[in-house]
């Protein structure tokens, strides 16, 4: 028997591109016995499908079905398991059709009714193969790219005649094929990739053979109707875009549309001079048909070679066919034809066709206008559409069609064109291998100049920037010494140079190459208006914001903006880009509203301008998806996220890059939720990714080990977190200038954690190399210096040195107030850690005039449950407890707790963290049950969020034992003071203030108990970490002694 294909072989067929979107599953029970008459059957289905997989054991034909993400599956079950495994596999949306294999009479008493998706129960396997072919025409006739208008994306109000982009773009691509030369290679190519494909298959092969012998353009439409392979290969590309397919067939697009169009000028005057109708069986999914119903009254287009008939009863029974699947509505498209509206040409091709039926097959592009939608049976699955052949257009997509047509890709041959059009769309892997093969056969300096710079931009959105740099260089090269013209072209060069060295925080070397271009375009007096102005000026404006000047990014970005309404037409995707870029800048900002805005008219410009798959459009979603995290709405934020994963994880243009950037993404909004072993899950994903494509010293690996060191951190696991930080501080010191700020958010971040330890000394010996960096940073970009002194002044407040905390808050509050907005969130942090201190250092008044000034601009600027706004009820609340106000503290706790409630899950940490404060406000009123009662729930979530190690756990066991020490229950104070040990003695230095209390607390408790040579053991080891970390002479050293002389006494 064949052998059974692998996974592994699915994988490449995948990243090679699809030649046949739909496979053959054929299961069978593992105690089979190979014979003969399975070959025979294996050959059957080879014939009909070129991707078949047997499987005998169970589990492993569900894991191969359940991990298939683009492919449509025709499965083929034994009749002796049929029931076992139509429940477990039915509603997987991929699986078409289901058939049930028999080896002889058998009874079913009808349990296949209610499986909408088995086809019937076969006893010879010719009998399912006309089945599946049947299936495989209905899927084929379904899989037509038609674009509607999806009204639901957000709430704007769409005009009804909009048109998908995909429109545009498979237009202009037409239209560039169109009038680009086909020679007998392109024959050649295709019949190549197809006998690669399909390799040992004998059917398909003769077939090849059949068609590179006998194909010629004008029997065109004969071969695109005689071979299912044509029409669905060149369909499927189309709907998904596939532009390497799209090529590799593009004579035959080419020479279909020629003789449709020689045969409509004919027909025309022959035949067609009066309206008339013809129709469309097939079937539409439900959310397709969703959005047909709400674009009733607007356009809608068919972007492939539209095949209709005369005659509607064959149409209704393609039609009612589809009824059958559940996912599926069936349609008949009934269309009106008036031949004398101008339109993509038509014609009947009975004559011409390979099979003698009254066939009408359009030309791309037809546009009809959607007159009436009713049901035609009792059922919700079976649908007329009336249709009219329109000559409108979506007058905003025209413009823009123009606009590309006319400025972006006009210039050069057919493959430069297309080159550009296919860097419109994001698809930039296609757009090198064009300018590869059109740099080969130039010898003209000025175009060999131009595709240097289109490779240069092609490897910097490919992240390449070394590769990017080495390209803009020679077509610099050969610009200067020919002394090209173009000015445009070195304008443009300089721009994408300073585009680069930004990325690589080479900073003053971009803002040098952005003087060049303006220098350029000053010394040819370009109109101030120009789309180039308002490029360089959106560059310099994400510059500044890179470098943390914000006020001068605002200027520029509102400029850039500006010019761009001026010229571009008002849904460009550059618009949508200087609007999101702005959208960044402002998020950095903390306006997050004013983010939100701009972030939603880019997000709605690439909608409607971009195909759905462009990476762009995952760029808006992710960036939209941050700003929702930000202002604390984190289901939205991942909702966004979700929908740019689906873009950058389709398997055509998945991009390992992008897709560790969503990754990322997820994992912070995921930290922000409390779920961090979820976040961490993503954060290593997202390393994992960058590893397969970056060299192992990249910066951006240090990025991902950053945040995998943070989540880390929030978990408690101290030791993984500086392991994590020491990597990506190691990457940054090979590639990194000495001074480059991400060497002084390293070393921040290794401060932080040593702060968290106890180990004061180096952890301020970190924070002074992290302040060595940050002040010499640019004077825009000292934020970064305000945070430093931050965690600075709250370690010199943790060890009581006071007067040094206030010092270097005092330096953090005055940068953070010349250089941020007076509403930024940092700034809100520094007046909540100045209220944390003063509070530490009894002065009360000035610590609630702090937290007073953070919760005014929370309440300003957040929602009313953001949990910031929390954070801020929180820490007034304590200050309330130690104060003695405790009825006030209980209720800004109450406040604190209903916003987490609403936007926390039960178990996050954040909640045990009020829990937590709650209870020591009821101890400290002596309702020491309510105070345990409250301890419990903390404790509860900590133990289910929390590793069984993490410092919040034994800060819970400590404080439940306080307080069943209060109670008198001494075993149980002990066993829970107990646990806080072994936890703070596994994590903590010996001498930590957290392991000094402990001694204590256990000290007292054997004291209360009469075990005063355990009391004594405890106080000892108490006075041992007191006298290492403080005078002798220090008041709570000199307290204990005395207390440890009066036990003595009692021995």
């Amino acid at each position: 028997m064949h052998e059974q294909k692998s996974n592994e072989t699915f994988s490449l067929s995948i990243k090679q591109h699809f030649i046949e979107y739909n496979l053959v599953i054929w299961f069978y029970e593992q105690n089979h016995s190979k014979s003969e008459d399975d070959e025979n059957k294996f050959a059957q289905l080879e014939n009909i499908a070129n991707d078949v997989y047997t499987f005998t054991n169970l589990d492993e034909c569900i894991d191969f079905v359940t991990d298939i993400v683009y492919r449509k599956m025709f499965i083929i079950l034994p009749d002796i398991m049929s029931q076992q495994l139509v429940p477990v596999i039915h509603d997987i949306s991929l699986i078409d059709s289901i058939y049930i294999f028999c080896d002889g009479e058998t009874l079913h008493n009808g349990w296949s009714d209610s499986w909408k998706k088995i086809k019937g129960f076969y006893t010879q396997m010719t009998f399912i193969c006309e089945a599946i072919q049947l299936s495989d025409k209905l899927s084929n006739q379904n899989d037509i790219p038609i674009s509607i208008i999806n009204f639901e994306r957000d709430h704007y109000n769409y005009d009804l005649d909009q048109l998908e982009p995909s429109f545009m773009y498979t237009r202009l691509l037409k239209e560039i094929l169109l009038e680009t030369d086909h020679d007998e290679q392109a024959i050649n190519d295709l019949v190549q990739l197809w006998r690669k494909q399909y390799v040992g298959n004998t059917h398909r092969l003769n077939d090849i053979a059949d068609f590179e012998r006998n194909y010629s353009p004008n029997a065109s439409i004969w071969w695109y109707t005689k071979d299912p392979l044509i029409y669905h290969m060149l369909n499927l590309s189309l709907r998904t875009l596939d532009v390497n397919i799209i090529l590799k067939m593009s004579f035959i697009l080419c020479d279909l549309h020629s003789q449709i169009e020689i045969l409509y000028r004919k027909q025309i005057v022959q035949c067609h001079k009066n309206t008339f109708m013809v129709y469309r069986g097939q079937g539409l999914s439900r959310n397709d048909f969703e959005r047909l119903q709400k674009n009733f009254g607007g356009l809608m287009s068919f972007n492939n070679f539209l095949s209709t008939s005369t005659d509607k009863d064959i149409s209704l029974i393609f039609a009612e066919s589809i009824n059958k699947n559940m996912d599926v509505v069936g349609v008949l498209f009934q269309m009106t034809i008036d031949p004398n509206i101008p339109s993509s040409p038509f014609a009947s091709i009975k004559e011409v066709s390979c099979f003698n039926e009254d066939e009408i097959l359009f030309s791309m592009h037809t546009v009809f206008r959607i007159e009436n939608i009713q049901r035609i049976d009792s059922t919700d699955s079976l649908y007329q559409v009336d249709l009219t052949l329109t000559s409108d257009e979506d007058l905003q997509l025209q413009r823009l069609t123009e606009h590309l047509r006319k400025k972006e890709v006009a210039r050069g041959s057919g493959r430069l064109r297309l080159g550009s059009l296919m860097q419109c769309m994001g698809q930039f892997d296609e757009a090198e291998k064009l300018y590869d093969v059109t740099l080969e056969r130039t010898i003209d300096d000025e175009t060999k100049s131009y595709i240097y710079l289109q490779l240069g931009e092609v490897k910097r959105n490919q992240g390449k920037n070394d590769e990017a740099l080495l390209f803009y260089d020679k077509s610099l090269e050969i610009q200067q010494r020919t002394l090209v013209t173009d000015h445009i072209l070195l304008i443009t060069t300089h721009s994408s140079i300073g585009l680069v060295h930004d990325h690589m925080a080479s900073y003053s070397t971009a803002l040098q190459s952005y003087e060049k271009a303006l220098q350029v375009m000053r010394e040819n007096l370009f109109n101030p208006n120009s789309h180039m102005w308002a490029t360089i000026h959106n560059n310099i404006a994400m510059l500044y914001e890179r470098m943390g000047n914000y006020s001068k990014a605002v200027q520029f970005h509102r400029d850039a903006i500006q010019i761009g309404k001026k010229t571009f037409p008002l849904n460009h995707p550059h618009l949508a880009y200087f609007y999101n870029n702005a959208s960044v800048t402002y998020t950095n900002m903390g306006h997050y509203k004013k983010a939100l805005e701009l972030c939603q008219k880019s997000v709605k410009i690439r909608e409607a301008t971009l195909p759905q798959n462009h990476p762009n459009l995952a760029i808006a979603y992710s960036n939209i998806g941050r700003i929702f995290g930000h202002l604390g709405e984190n289901s939205k934020a991942l909702e966004y996220f979700k929908k740019a994963l689906q873009i950058v994880e389709v398997p055509l243009t998945s991009n390992p890059y992008f897709l560790a950037m969503i990754y990322i993404n997820f994992g912070h909004v995921y930290t922000n939720m409390g779920h961090y072993f979820e976040a961490l899950r993503y954060h290593s994903r997202s390393l994992q990714k960058l590893e397969e494509v970056l060299p192992s010293n990249h910066p951006d690996l240090a990025i991902a080990c950053n945040n995998i060191g943070n989540v880390h951190w929030y978990l408690g696991e101290y030791s993984e977190a500086l392991c994590s930080h020491n990597k990506a501080l190691q990457i940054r010191k090979i590639v990194l200038t000495p001074n480059h700020p991400d060497l002084g958010t390293s070393y921040n971040c290794i401060g932080v954690i040593y702060n968290e330890l106890g180990d004061y000394h180096k952890a301020l010996e970190s924070y002074n190399k992290a302040l060595q960096i940050r002040e010499t940073l640019p004077n825009g970009n000292q934020v970064s210096l305000a945070n430093t002194y931050n965690n600075i002044a709250l370690l010199y407040g943790k060890t009581g040195n006071f007067c040094k905390a206030f010092e270097y808050f005092d330096k953090a509050l005055a940068i953070d107030i010349k250089h941020l907005p007076p509403k930024h969130p940092d700034l809100v942090v520094t007046y909540d850690n100045i209220g944390s201190i003063c509070k530490d250092n009894g002065d009360y008044e000035r610590s609630l005039e702090f937290y007073q000034k953070a919760l005014k601009i929370r309440e300003e600027t957040l929602s009313s449950y953001h949990p910031d706004l929390a954070l801020s009820y929180n820490n007034i609340a304590l200050l309330y407890d130690n104060m003695g106000h405790y009825w006030k503290a209980l209720e800004l706790y109450d406040k604190s707790l209903q916003i987490q409630e609403i936007v926390f899950p039960p178990s996050h940490p954040s909640l045990a963290t009020c829990y937590n404060n709650m209870g020591l406000t009821y101890q400290n009123m002596g309702e020491y049950y309510k105070a345990l009662q409250f301890y419990e729930k903390g404790l509860r979530i900590r133990q289910i969020a929390l590793p069984e190690n993490h410092p919040d756990l034994a800060n819970s066991y400590n404080n439940v034992g306080t307080v069943y020490a209060n109670l008198n229950i001494y075993c149980s104070a002990l066993e829970f003071h107990n646990k806080a040990l072994r936890i703070r003695e596994n994590i903590l230095p010996w001498n930590h203030f957290l392991l000094i209390n402990t001694y204590r607390n256990i000290g007292m408790v054997y004291f209360s108990m009469g075990n005063y040579s355990k009391a004594l053991f405890f106080l000892e080891k108490l006075l041992a970490a007191l006298n290492s970390s403080f005078s002798p002479t220090h008041p709570e050293i000199m307290a204990t002694m005395i207390f440890t002389e009066q036990i003595k006494q009692k021995l």
